[in-house]
């Protein structure tokens, strides 16, 4: 079964190990839906059962079934939370799984230029961060309409609008 990246844990919240999550979806109504969270990091997962998630400012936070404190919380910074993709929010025309936009190639009028290679969370927007084929120097283009002209998640491919944002 498929999995998809639906959050970071950033922080613990509290003296009973609950922890903040950021989400990479706006739609946390789903995300507290879930009991059972699959947790990675690196090489490493650990399944964990939900015993409690609430919203939080513009972030969610979770309590874990064997997280009881700051110190085992603290050792979960920095794991990214994955569920199935069937169970993921549902998206709108034109919003995108960040994993989905991972290894696309980027065309310029048609020809390949590079090569995504990350998301990078920016000020404005997300930032796809691209190995240029001519060099394999990596460069920073915002996921934004003034930049992306289409992405075609079937041929794996995101067309710029202009090449001068490579520098």
């Amino acid at each position: 079964m498929e999995k998809i990246a639906t959050g970071l844990i950033r922080t613990t919240h509290g003296i009973r190990g609950y922890l903040k999550v950021k989400l990479f979806s706006g739609d946390a109504e789903n995300f507290l839906s879930h009991t059972q969270l699959l947790l990675k990091k690196n090489s490493q997962e650990k399944m964990y059962t939900v015993e409690e998630s609430m919203f939080h400012g513009d972030s969610v936070l979770l309590k874990l079934n064997g997280i009881d404190n700051p110190e085992a919380g603290k050792l979960l910074n920095g794991w990214e939370i994955w569920i199935p993709r069937d169970e993921a929010s549902p998206l709108d025309d034109d919003e995108y799984y960040q994993a989905d936009l991972h290894g696309c190639s980027v065309l310029f009028e048609g020809s390949v230029i590079g090569k995504v290679i990350s998301l990078v969370e920016g000020a404005q927007s997300d930032l796809l961060e691209i190995e240029k084929t001519v060099d394999e120097a990596r460069c920073y283009v915002p996921f934004m309409d003034e930049f992306i002209n289409e992405v075609d998640l079937e041929n794996k491919t995101i067309e710029l609008r202009n090449d001068w944002i490579l520098g």
